[in-house]
């Protein structure tokens, strides 16, 4: 049932993984970044957090994700983590965030620093109100993650 009513972001209270809270909590002080699935994962397999940033357009997404938290997190943390972009089986792109076991509150530590960061030189905000990516580049290595 559509709408014609103009959207507004909030951000919402939602049950999630106890192992992972902290995790979403951190990803939601970025403003225009909306997390959408989650799991805590065990001592085998990684936890990871899906989400959306921005207006539904791909390009926020991916100069987000790919010119900002991926590289700024490689910094910090190496192969404990790796972010990504994938696309839902309805055809939705969205980011993912994969930690491995042992290394979310570190991975927490970074991106509250990064968060708080943003309001400053590496992700200052545009003249949209979105954050602006900070210009570097990747080389993401996928880290070996374990099967489940």
């Amino acid at each position: 049932m559509g709408s014609n009513h103009k959207q507004v972001w909030v951000k919402v209270n939602a049950p999630v993984d106890e192992g992972v809270a902290d995790l979403v909590e951190a990803l939601n002080m970025f403003p225009a970044l909306m997390t959408t699935e989650s799991s805590q994962g065990d001592e085998q397999s990684p936890a990871w957090v899906y989400f959306s940033f921005g207006r539904e357009h791909w390009q926020e997404l991916a100069e987000f994700t790919l010119g900002h938290l991926g590289p700024c997190l490689s910094d910090k943390l190496g192969d404990q983590v790796r972010v990504s972009i994938c696309v839902t089986n309805s055809g939705v792109p969205q980011g993912e965030l994969l930690v491995r076991p042992g290394a979310v509150s570190d991975t927490v530590d970074a991106l509250r620093a990064l968060a708080r960061s943003g309001r400053s030189s590496s992700m200052s905000p545009s003249s949209n109100g979105m954050a602006a990516p900070a210009t570097s580049t990747i080389d993401m290595v996928d880290p070996p993650i374990p099967a489940s």
